[in-house]
This record gives structure tokens, C-alpha cells and sequence, in this order.
């Protein structure tokens, strides 16, 4: 059940079982009848194979505005004194994380192994890495170590600690830093330097931005609904989600746009993205017929040569962006739209 294409194996038995066949079938089950079952016609095997080999999976891009914003959980930046005793204390790298640092407050029984390292008090942190020394064991959860509570000096228990979080997706929201949830798109450019030579730059839209640009629309929509203006006229001269010049390089040319479940030609095979790095921009992409990719390893086919997961940057696509009709019929390319919330 790896393979999307199982629902096409399962349909084809289901049309060539009629009522005989499956009263033999019934009969081998019991072991009544131990004849072969004939096929259909000769070479049926090759040439279901064959069929089902050719087909091309139809996925939906996931291009709808919905989820969560933001991730769960407020934040509080640190102040310059804090942060600065954390690089002091070797806590935090000052070059990778001395900016955008902020602390979380978290249950002591949650803290992952990576956490027990990052927690503000420094007395309360280093209780917990003795704690962590002394299990010599691997953990998921510090609470499967955690044999009785911790305490401060005063003998008081600790329940939750505030740990330091170095996060550029975390922005100040309703009065409160939270962390960006869920992104909508990544966007590739080409643009020219100052000596004319061509290179590629990106830019990652979160669903909270993309939010944002669809209240902005609504809003400016009820002002000009009284006007006469159709709303298909009316949104023509509005600005896209996907915008097709990167709003810091106003010569940039844009290349390609990726959403969760789009599709996109490359190295001879179909695949289709399922998730980006909104900070590396590395974009990670699933053969078409793949329905899980932690499953990967069981997915057995005779194309040992396919290459069922595979990623690239900015930099390095090559591919071709194209949309598969719910007939399995590609579209190639894909036809100019300006992506408007409606």
C-alpha cells in the first residue's frame, strides 16, 4: 500500500471478477479446489504491468488558506544582558543564535535531550544536564529520566522551565511573539548581480502572510464592491499571493512557484513537492506514485533505477512545473494564472 497505483490494481481485479471467478477463488480459499485460475487473456500480467507502470498519479495542490498561523506557545525575547550571559555560559553560539533569541516556557518532563542545554537558569540547567549525566541513557522526553523533581535552592519544586529558542520565523502578533506556522509557498527568482551574471534567490510566503494579503483583499473589497466594478474586473488590478517580481529585487524575473502537491518534471520522472526549509530553502520532492515517504524502503518495484525522493535548492532546479487533470492527462506547461483568494 505504499504505491498510490494500488487503487488501480484493486480496480482492474474488481473488473474481470465476475460471479464464477469468485465462487473459485471462495473454492481455493477452502482448499476444495486447487486448479489454476485462467487469465483473461493471454500476456495479461505484461500487459497490466505495462498499464500500470504508465500511469501518472493526479495529486491536488494544497493551496487553500486553512491551519494554523501559528505554532502553539507564546514567546518572550530576551534582553541584551540575558543573551549575553547565555554566550558567556557557552549556551548559545553568538554568530548562529545571538540574534532573534527568545525563551519559551516549557514542562520539565517535556524537554527533548537538545532542550536540557538551552534552559535560562543556570542553576536549573545545570541540575538537569547532572540529571541527564548521571541516567546514561537515551531519552525522548527528559520525564522518562526524571525520578523525582527538580528543585530550586529553596527547596521549592519545579514544574516548567523557560528554555532559549533561536527562531527567525518567531514575530510579534496581537501583542504576543509567536512562531509562524505552516508555510502556503516558496517562490524562485532570477535576478543579475552587479556584474550581470544570473543567479536564483527565493522568497518563503507562511500561510499566516498569505492570510494576511487575503484579509487585505476582503477588506479593500468591501470598499469598492459600491462602485459597480465586477469583483473578476476588480481583482485583475489587485497584487497576486504569488508575486511574480520579488518585492527586494524589482528587476527579478520569477521561475517557479511551489505549493504543497504540485507537480513538476525532472530527471525524467513525476514528482511532486511535499515540504520546503523556510530558511535553507531546500525543497524536498516525492516520486508521484509514493503514498508515504517514510515508506520508502518498502517500496519495491521493478524501476530499481527511480529516484523516489530527491530535493534540490534554488540554484539547482531544473525542473518543469505541470499540472496532472484528474484523467491522469498532463499539462505541460502550466498555464499562466495570477493566484488570487476568492
Amino acid at each position: 500500500r505504499a504505491d498510490y497505483r494500488h487503487h488501480a490494481i484493486d480496480a482492474l481485479a474488481i473488473a474481470f471478477a465476475d460471479r464464477s471467478t469468485l465462487k473459485k477463488l471462495a473454492r481455493r480459499r477452502d482448499r476444495k479446489d486447487k486448479s489454476q485460475i485462467p487469465y483473461p487473456w493471454s500476456g495479461f500480467m505484461d500487459d497490466a504491468a505495462k498499464a500500470i507502470r504508465s500511469l501518472i498519479v493526479s495529486h491536488r495542490p494544497r493551496r487553500k488558506i486553512k491551519g494554523g498561523l501559528h505554532k502553539d506557545g507564546n514567546y518572550h525575547p530576551l534582553s541584551p544582558k540575558q543573551i549575553q550571559r547565555l554566550i558567556d555560559e557557552g549556551v548559545v553560539d553568538k554568530k548562529k543564535e545571538g540574534k532573534n533569541l527568545y525563551s519559551i516556557h516549557k514542562p520539565v518532563a517535556d524537554l527533548s535531550p537538545g532542550e536540557v542545554g538551552k534552559i535560562v537558569d543556570r542553576l536549573l540547567r545545570e541540575q538537569a544536564l547532572r540529571i541527564q549525566e548521571n541516567a546514561n541513557k537515551n531519552f525522548k522526553k527528559f520525564g522518562e529520566i526524571l525520578t523525582k523533581p527538580m528543585t530550586k535552592p529553596d527547596g521549592t519544586a519545579v514544574n516548567r522551565v523557560q528554555v532559549a529558542v533561536a527562531d527567525d520565523s518567531i514575530v510579534l502578533l496581537g501583542g504576543r511573539y509567536v512562531a509562524t506556522g505552516n508555510n502556503h509557498h516558496i517562490a524562485i527568482y532570477e535576478i543579475a548581480d552587479e556584474r550581470g551574471k544570473k543567479k536564483r534567490v527565493y522568497r518563503n510566503v507562511t500561510m499566516l502572510d498569505a492570510a494576511r494579503i487575503a484579509m487585505q483583499y476582503r477588506q479593500e473589497w468591501k470598499e469598492f464592491r459600491r462602485t459597480g466594478i465586477s469583483k473578476s474586473e476588480w481583482m485583475r488590478t489587485r497584487d497576486p499571493i504569488v508575486h511574480p517580481v520579488h518585492p527586494d529585487y524589482p528587476d527579478s524575473k520569477l521561475i517557479a512557484y511551489f505549493c504543497n502537491g504540485d507537480i513538476v518534471f525532472m530527471d525524467g520522472e513525476y514528482y511532486r513537492c511535499t515540504s520546503w526549509s523556510s530558511t535553507s530553502a531546500q525543497i524536498w520532492f516525492l516520486h508521484h506514485a509514493v503514498a508515504d515517504g517514510k515508506k520508502i524502503k518498502e517500496f519495491h518495484t521493478e524501476d530499481s533505477e527511480i529516484k523516489y525522493k530527491t530535493s534540490c535548492k534554488p540554484s539547482t532546479y531544473n525542473g518543469q512545473k505541470i499540472e496532472i487533470n484528474v484523467l491522469g492527462e498532463v499539462i505541460c506547461p502550466v498555464k499562466k494564472q495570477r493566484f488570487f483568494v476568492r
